[in-house]
Formats: C-alpha cells, structure tokens, sequence
C-alpha cells in the first residue's frame, strides 16, 4: 500500500514485512532489527499498520527471550504511540492484559477497563462480543471451554457484520477452544475459513502458518491424505517466500552494482578527458604535465583498483547468497524425505493391526511407493546438484530397499543390474522411480511362487535419443500383466506414468516375464550423460 507521496511510510511497511519474515525463520536478532527500525519512523500522511505490527513483533522476540523489562518497556511505548486511534490500539491492549495478568492486578485491571469501555462505545464492532472479553478474565483452557458458546456469537456477530479482522482475531480465539475440547472437526472447519480470509488479503504468512495447523488438525484425525497435501503446501509456500527474499536481496546488490560501476566510468571519463587538458598544457610546461599525468594515472589506477575490490566484495555476497539459497533447498528436500518417511511409518504401524491380507498387500505397496519417493529427496539433499538425480546411485538403492521390504534373500532370488549414470530432472525420476517399484514389486510377488529360486535383471541404458528401461525375471511367466483387462492399482499406474512420460510400453512373457519402457529425448530435454 503506497501513503501519498511520504517515502517513509513506504518504507516502514517494509520494514514491517521484513520483520515478521525474519520471525517466522526464527531469525529473532534480524527480526528485532528492522521491527525497531520502523517504530523509530514516522509518516505525515497516514497511520501505517506496519507501526502496529512492529510492535507486536517486538514484544513475541521478548517473549522468546524471557525479556520481561524489555516487553514492558515496548508495551508501553506503543500503549503511548497507538493512543487515540482506536482501531489499531483496541489489539494492543488484548497483549498489554495478557502481560499484566500474573504480573501486575493493578495495570491489568487498568487496561481491561479501557478495553471494556471500548466494547461499550455504541459505534464499536465489540459491543456485542463477548466470548474473547470473558476469555480476557481467564485466559487458560477452563476459559476457552466456559466460552466456547459465546466465542461462537462473536465469530457470527463479524461475519454478519461483514468484519474481516474480528473474524480472524477471534476466529483463532475459537480454534484453539475447540482443539482444547478435542473437537478436530470444528477445528478444520474454521480454519478452513481462516485460509478463505487469508488468501483474500493475501496474507502470505498467515496462509503458510494456516496450512501447518490444518496438517497437524487432518493427522490427529487420521486423513493423512489431507494432511501431506497441506504439509506440501506449507513447504511449498515457504520456499517460495524465501526465493522471494532472496531475490529481492539479489537485485538490491545487483542495482547498487551496476550504479557504483556507472559513477565509477563517469569518474574515468572525467579522468580521461582532463588527462586531455593536461597534455595540451604540457606543451608549455613539459616538467609540470609529467608530473601531473602521473599523478592523474595514480589516482585513475587507484579508482580502479577500488572498483575491482567493490565488484569482488559484491561479487561474494551474491555468491554467498546462491550457496544459502542452496541450503535452503537442501533442508527443504530433507524435510521432505522426513516428511515421506513419517508416512511410511504410520502405514507401518497401520499394517500391524490389520488381519486381511489384501489390505496389507495394499499398505505394503503403498509404503514402498512412499519411501521410492523418499529414497529421491534423500539423493538429491546429500549432492550439490538439486535438480537432477543420478540413476545409477538411486536405483540400485531402490531395489536393494524393495528387497528387504519383502525379506527376499539373494540366495533365492539374485538380481544384476546394468545401469548408466545419467541425470535426469526431478519430476521425470519421481515418475520412473514409480515405474521400477511397481517393475520389481511384481517380479517378486508373482514371479517365483512356492520359494522358486530365480533371477531379475535391471536395465537402464541411454541409446541415440531414448532411454532404455526394463525389467526381466526367469520365472513363471504371466499374461501381459501391463494391458490385461482386469489389471490391478500398480499396473494403471505402470500405465499412467508411461503416457506422462510420451515412453511405449513392451511386454514380453515368453520366457519369464520382461517389460520394457523406451522413453524418448527431444531437444529440451534437460537429461544429460555423466
């Protein structure tokens, strides 16, 4: 939001947001920094909200830090800058007697009264909410049950009301009562309504943090469908705000660059031009010019040098940028194999207190999907490289794991593999990855029946402009397990992942079973041999 013409509100509005960036990283020295920055502002045309906000940020890093004077001393300064303007100040006070409660009967009494007067006033939104003014007088969970009714009036009250800050204050107000109850479901909902609102104001954090409680609130309740689908969103959400910060550090460096360079040739010009001047004044006075030309070179010399020394210190800077953004990355694909693995562990114990066998057929090879998908993220945060996955180290480390899923001995069934070392993109990996679990889960499920002993064989090979995937046993044969009518979950997903990749499918069942998969290389393909 631009406030006139005034810079400074402007810039206390990014002060503001940079704050409560560099808090949601847990980077509370930052945080503090750029919050205190924008309080110390003024702006003559408007009261900005980032005022407000920075102070609210200031007193969650005291918070943090067990600094009690500190808040204190914050608390009462924005007491004395947000007096008078209501809309602002109405929220601060609900901080102010949550800090006095325990601390101080007499300031608490003192600034809940001015709350209520607050509430009273004919022309304010609270005069009719009730729920968060008793929640004031015992703020503990007895008090979130006790008013759990009246917090609901209130949550009503706003949406009639059409007010969009009551609904997400005391919406949360509500959240937090009914997960107190146990009462998830409710729960769900109104943060479901919370990332409606949200998203309306585009409250980048609010939204990510949203995303985070509704992952939590879909575990307890056992959808973990729900739940990795908001934990992704989360990630996701706040990959691209670090990218964001990056980028804008990035081209802030990159200006400040490219304007020192431009003075830098504006001082060179100049140089040059009065280098100029001085030789035609050395016809007269030969001594005097040598002696200033050398003079004039020193200073030249020297601005150069200093210019080479600046783009050198800029340069590690942006470097240094890149190499943070690529830890980033890395502990984001960490997370996420974390995250896969956590999943692998409830099908696990999921599977343990099932009798059928199909449903623990199906949590079997559910599981393996999981972790195939987990083994890549494991690959790519333990290389520098985080685009692209080597094949022959994720294979191998595939089928290894699938035969320990089904407690295959090689003394039984031996496998060999012939692999090239090839990188290939993220997205196309995931899907080939698939292709192989579910390859390999067949050949050992149906392939050697009554402990047959036997052999598969693994190929993965790059000739002329496709790739060569396949898997080969010397087993029992089968129909075409691929194209077969009645084919079952991993042979359509054999299927569907095939046509997402433009690859043709061959099966061949005369001698064991062999299926191959030929995937084709266009000109943009990023693959590149190692």
């Amino acid at each position: 939001i631009l406030y006139g013409k005034n810079n400074n509100c402007i810039q206390i509005e990014n002060y503001a947001w940079k704050a409560e960036l560099e808090y949601k990283f847990k980077h509370y020295d930052s945080a503090l920094e750029y919050a205190v920055k924008a309080v110390t502002m003024s702006c003559k045309d408007s009261f900005p909200m980032g005022i407000t906000k920075s102070y609210n940020i200031i007193d969650r890093v005291f918070v943090v830090g067990k600094n009690d004077k500190m808040r204190e001393k914050y608390l009462v300064e924005g007491y004395q800058r947000l007096k008078g303007k209501k809309s602002y100040l109405i929220f601060h006070l609900y901080v102010m007697i949550e800090f006095y409660r325990d601390r101080n009967r007499s300031e608490y009494n003192k600034y809940l009264t001015e709350f209520i007067e607050f509430t009273n006033d004919d022309k304010s939104n609270f005069k009719k909410n009730k729920g968060h003014i008793y929640f004031l007088y015992d703020n503990d969970k007895k008090g979130l049950i006790e008013n759990t009714k009246e917090l609901e009036k209130d949550v009503k009250y706003f949406e009639d009301k059409n007010n969009h800050g009551g609904q997400m204050n005391i919406g949360l107000i509500l959240y937090d009562a009914y997960v107190a109850q146990n009462r998830i479901a409710e729960a769900i909902q109104v943060l479901q309504k919370l990332s409606k609102l949200y998203s309306k104001f585009n409250y980048s954090m609010a939204i990510m943090e949203n995303y985070k409680l509704l992952y939590e609130n879909y575990s307890i309740t056992g959808n973990y469908k729900e739940a990795y689908n908001y934990i992704f969103l989360h990630q996701q959400l706040k990959d691209s705000l670090i990218n964001l910060e990056n980028s804008k550090i990035i081209n802030e460096l990159n200006t400040k660059y490219e304007t020192e360079k431009k003075d830098q040739e504006i001082k060179v010009l100049n140089l040059n031009q009065e280098l100029s001047n001085t030789r035609l004044r050395s016809e007269k006075n030969k001594n005097y010019g040598l002696a200033l030309i050398i003079g004039i070179l020193s200073i030249a010399t020297y601005s150069i040098f200093r210019l080479f020394r600046k783009t050198k210190e800029q340069n590690i800077i942006i470097e240094k940028s890149l190499k943070e953004k690529n830890v980033l990355l890395k502990e984001i694909h960490h997370r996420v194999k974390n995250n896969l693995q956590f999943i692998s562990s409830l099908l696990n114990l999921q599977s343990r207190h099932l009798e059928d066998e199909k449903a623990l057929t199906a949590l079997k090879e559910g599981q393996n999907r999981v972790k195939s998908m987990a083994i890549l993220h494991q690959n790519l945060y333990q290389e520098d490289n985080l685009r692209k996955i080597e094949s022959k180290k994720y294979f191998k480390s595939l089928i290894q794991s699938l035969f320990q899923s089904y407690n295959v001995s090689t003394d039984n069934i031996e496998w060999e593999s012939k692999i090239d070392s090839i990188y290939i993109d993220v997205d196309q990996m995931i899907s080939l990855g698939l292709i192989v679990n579910e390859l390999i889960t067949n050949a050992l499920k149906y392939a050697f029946p009554e402990n047959r002993k036997g052999k598969i064989s693994f190929t993965f090979l790059r000739q002329n402009e496709r790739m060569i995937l396949s898997v080969e046993d010397n087993g029992i044969g089968t129909l075409d397990p691929v194209r077969t009518k009645n084919q079952g979950f991993g042979n359509k997903l054999i299927t569907s992942l095939a046509k997402q990749l433009d690859a043709d499918l061959d099966v061949n069942t005369e001698h064991g079973t062999k299926v191959s998969v030929y995937i084709k290389l266009d000109t943009n393909s990023t693959i590149e041999q190692n």
